[in-house]
């Protein structure tokens, strides 16, 4: 059987997509281990850093396993990741052409915005040229347990062992709007946040220059008052 280079980038607020993510890998590799040419578990921010490393000279598999945070957004530490899909899903360059992919939406039905970061991301790979090898699974905290991420593990796996040996070549089995369409799509910067928006509590660079020119003109104005003070002395 021929050995298959794995990558599976994930994203997560609370800690519970990574737990996923490091439990599949654990598995695999227990279960799998000879198959496995490379298994790599990165955290998307980290790997945005790497983006380069991205390719198909390197990989055979490109896996997602994301949340979603607030309104849609993407979760701590995925948002840089989300930019560089985001930039390589424009013209047509298609720079994840060659690769395979698939997404492990985490989530809760509770939430308006369910699955949209998982949605933008399976939108995005398969903008960016990567072959679409197994649909989406949206995981509801409010109808789905731990085991139903762990049986989707096993029969991605399958997918692999089927699929890595002329399946890039073949059409994506299904459109990035399967099983759902319904998306609230937000345009990030390079640092991950949504354009407009910045890191919560902290002030933009623009601001800090402007408040720093403010300071310095009322220094200006109460030395000069000063001045004319002693004067009048």
């Amino acid at each position: 059987m021929k050995t298959m280079r794995v990558l599976l980038v994930w994203g997560s607020e609370t800690n519970n997509t990574s737990g996923f993510a490091e439990k599949i890998r654990s598995e695999w590799q227990e279960k799998h281990g000879d198959a496995l040419k490379v298994m790599d578990v990165v955290q998307g921010d980290k790997m945005a850093d790497r983006w380069d490393e991205v390719t198909s000279n390197n990989y055979d598999f490109l896996l997602v396993a994301t949340s979603s945070y607030g309104e849609g957004d993407a979760p701590s530490g995925f948002g840089k990741f989300l930019y560089r899909l985001q930039e390589a899903s424009k013209g047509d360059e298609q720079p994840l052409k060659g690769l395979q992919h698939a997404v492990l939406g985490i989530g809760s039905t509770c939430y308006e915005t369910f699955q949209n970061c998982p949605r933008m991301v399976d939108k995005y790979l398969g903008e960016a040229g990567s072959r679409r090898c197994k649909e989406r699974f949206e995981w509801d905290e409010m109808e789905n347990t731990d085991a139903d991420v762990y049986d989707w593990g096993d029969a991605m796996f399958k997918v692999m062992t089927d699929s890595i040996d002329g399946g890039v070549d073949k059409e994506d089995v299904c459109a990035w709007s399967t099983p759902e369409a319904e998306i609230l799509t937000k345009i990030v910067d390079e640092d991950g946040y949504e354009v407009g928006q910045g890191p919560p509590g902290l002030f933009s660079a623009q601001t800090a220059v402007l408040g720093a020119g403010v300071l310095a003109v009322g220094a200006f104005l109460y030395l000069k008052k000063q001045n004319a003070t002693e004067a009048e002395l």
